[in-house]
């Protein structure tokens, strides 16, 4: 995975860096965001195509490194799924919707807005009631669901904050690319009303009832040692130990997330009084978060609540507490 996703995390991570570096100490233009001081570096980002210049000695070429490894994985429109960008394990041939939402803002600086609207379309097209409102976890570049985690409606592969991530990140598009698409096709806003009803419902992920629901739930049989039985559902990114882990910070942190951005597109789209109440749903499952997993006497987040009501650190989730 790291392969694919190092470099769109860079280019990402980079640019606002920069950006947040530049607004500080010095000026912002159209074509450039420039960072310029008395006895300071001087670092410059060229817009379209996107580089660096700067004095800071391999910084220009680590950049571009990023920036031309990431493109190597972008692909035309020839393939039968449309536009997309490598956003998987390496040699899976396909995205999936954990590492297009996280690699999405990297993209739009690279030019690909056109290639991530189109994969976050393939995972809304995909959301159905037979899977329990999950959609395709991974899509190949045949517009079908990656066989190593999926085997039919029953059987599959599925991390639980998902839904809410690829929420949250169209969102995020549309306020990067000011493209209604997000807000106002009729499959996107599909997506968005099922994963905050009927997902929610569905997987009993509402905050009266998460700390308190089954493990393991939404199938009719359950055989341990079948991967894509035990993995239906995983409550978490964290994917050791599946069976110890209840809920993870992070499927909460998305929960959240998804909430303030559906609140959002209910304002864009002039339903206020809705609006509202996701906003409040949105503070209900953050103070959740504080309840169970702030620590006091470490003055830090736990990361994941376990089978046996312990909290734990070792998952790598405190990161999207954030």
């Amino acid at each position: 995975m790291l392969n694919r996703y190092l470099p769109f995390v860079i280019i990402a991570i980079s640019v606002i860096a920069i950006a947040i570096t530049a607004i500080s100490i010095s000026a912002i233009s159209i074509s450039a965001i420039s960072i310029t001081g008395c006895a300071r570096p001087s670092t410059e980002i060229v817009l379209d195509p996107i580089s660096v210049r700067s004095s800071i000695s391999g910084l220009e070429q680590r950049f571009e490194w990023a920036r031309d490894t990431a493109l190597s994985y972008a692909h035309s429109d020839s393939d039968a799924v449309g536009l997309w960008y490598e956003a998987a394990l390496p040699g899976r041939d396909a995205f999936c919707m954990r590492d297009v939402s996280h690699q999405a803002l990297g993209a739009h600086f690279l030019g690909l807005d056109a290639h991530t609207r189109n994969m976050l379309f393939q995972f809304a097209r995909n959301v159905t009631e037979t899977k329990d409102w999950c959609s395709f976890w991974e899509i190949t570049s045949t517009g079908e669901a990656a066989p190593v985690d999926y085997r039919d409606d029953s059987a599959f592969w599925y991390n639980l904050p998902a839904n809410f991530d690829v929420l949250d990140a169209s969102y995020r598009m549309f306020q990067w690319t000011n493209d209604s698409t997000y807000i106002q096709d009729s499959v996107f806003l599909n997506f968005y009303e099922r994963t905050v009803l009927d997902y929610v419902d569905r997987w009993k992920l509402g905050s009266e009832e998460i700390l308190t629901r089954e493990r393991y739930m939404n199938r009719e049989s359950f055989d341990m040692n079948d991967p894509y039985q035990y993995a239906r559902g995983i409550p978490s990114y964290h994917e050791s130990n599946q069976d110890a882990t209840q809920l993870g910070i992070d499927l909460l942190a998305f929960q959240v997330a998804a909430y303030r951005s559906y609140a959002a597109i209910l304002s864009h789209t002039g339903q206020p009084t809705k609006s509202t109440e996701y906003l409040s749903k949105a503070v209900r499952t953050s103070n959740l978060i504080t309840e169970v997993f702030w620590k006091q006497d470490i003055n830090s987040f736990h990361e994941l609540l376990l089978s046996d009501n312990r909290t734990s650190m070792g998952g790598g989730m405190q990161v999207y507490a954030l």
